[in-house]
């Protein structure tokens, strides 16, 4: 298991310390942030779990640093293992966690995901690290106060010596060999892994509850859609239609105020006409509804990409006004449309929207393919 020495190495803070070290077998057995069962592999061999913190500091201002690791009865049930313990983190369940990035991790054991999350409940940047070698899967997790952008490449240097310490072991597998990190897609979760989701979304400005999503449902009507463009999912040809919208309860805002996503597959030319269409209906809406101001916020479009996102506010008279953002995206066959309501003051960060239209984006992959016939 990793030291204390050797978490100070690599990860800035005044005087790691290891605070505890077990197999884990005591209370409910769910000791790191955003862990959903006490074991990956209920099945194992054999388990250690390892605490630190720095000296001189109390919560919430202290950094925490965790290390699990678990032996499986084989490198098959290890890379379930793995797979397990990396959904824990990509879909956290715990109260208003953002994942921002993931990356994989070349060259690194077996098999190694880092992920960065954001806990906006007291503000805290997590960096995770799963790995795998051979039989043995070690998760490596550093949680600091604040927002400010962990350094990955440190992150990554923690779970090579994490695995560093566990491949030469009878069970073991790869070592690190000068890993190489890169930027990847995230890891499917959820019930709709092509839909957004809980974990993918950011705070709005002055609202500490969490955002809560609706079971996805087939796509009757599209709320996500803006009276410009009124986009159609539920036309004949389009399938894996599904609505879903996210909402915070309890935070006393209007019924308007929310955030909702529809998506669709269909054959790739109709996918990249479908976006072309919404795209030119926003550009002639403010000709043909002198109340309406449509702003082109972010655009860009490949062979099988597009992305396009608007800030669109509607004159209902001469003090009142609306605003909606909305985005729509495309990967190949698969389309997604996300709306977004604000309310007065409350709203998301300058450039949040945006980063989320492209997060839709990136889950669009996992989206089915469109039905045959």
């Amino acid at each position: 298991m990793l030291t204390g020495r050797q978490l100070a190495h690599v990860v800035r803070g005044p005087g790691w310390r290891v605070e505890e070290t077990s197999d884990n077998t005591k209370g409910d057995g769910l000791v790191l942030p955003c862990q959903q069962e006490r074991y990956a592999d209920p099945r194992g061999t054999a388990a250690l779990l390892r605490t630190f913190s720095t000296s001189h500091q109390k919560p919430p201002a202290r950094s925490e640093a965790y290390q699990a690791t678990e032996v499986s009865q084989s490198e098959k049930a290890a890379a379930k293992t793995y797979d397990r313990a990396l959904t824990w983190y990509a879909g956290c369940l715990d109260s208003r966690v953002q994942l921002l990035s993931t990356h994989r991790v070349d060259r690194l054991g077996d098999q190694a995901t880092l992920l960065v999350l954001q806990a906006w409940r007291q503000p805290a940047t997590m960096v995770v690290g799963v790995a795998r070698t051979g039989a043995l899967t070690t998760t490596t997790l550093v949680r600091a106060p604040g927002t400010a952008a962990p350094d990955p490449g440190r992150a990554t240097d923690l779970l090579g010596a994490a695995v560093d310490n566990l491949c030469h072991l009878p069970d073991g597998g790869a070592c690190s060999r000068r890993p190489r990190l890169a930027a990847a897609p995230p890891v499917p979760v959820g019930q709709v892994p092509g839909m957004l989701g809980e974990i993918d979304l950011p705070p709005v400005t002055g609202v500490i509850r969490p955002w809560v999503g609706t079971e996805p449902r087939k796509a009757v009507s599209n709320v996500a859609a803006t009276n410009c463009d009124r986009a159609d999912f539920s036309a004949s040809g389009i399938s894996n239609n599904l609505t879903r919208a996210f909402v915070i309860p309890g935070a006393k805002l209007p019924d308007e105020f929310g955030l909702t996503e529809t998506v669709g597959s269909m054959p790739a030319p109709r996918a990249h006409a479908f976006v072309e269409q919404v795209r030119s209906r926003m550009t002639a809406c403010p000709d043909k509804d002198l109340g309406t101001d449509v702003t082109l916020i972010a655009h860009q479009t490949s062979k099988t990409t597009d992305l396009s996102v608007w800030h669109v506010t509607t004159q209902i008279s001469d003090k009142t006004s609306v605003e909606f953002l909305m985005g729509i995206v495309r990967d190949g066959t698969a389309v997604a449309q996300v709306g977004f309501v604000p309310s007065g003051k409350v709203t998301m960060a300058a450039g949040a929207f945006p980063a989320l239209v492209h997060r839709a984006l990136e889950r669009l992959p996992a989206l089915p393919p469109p039905a045959k016939g």
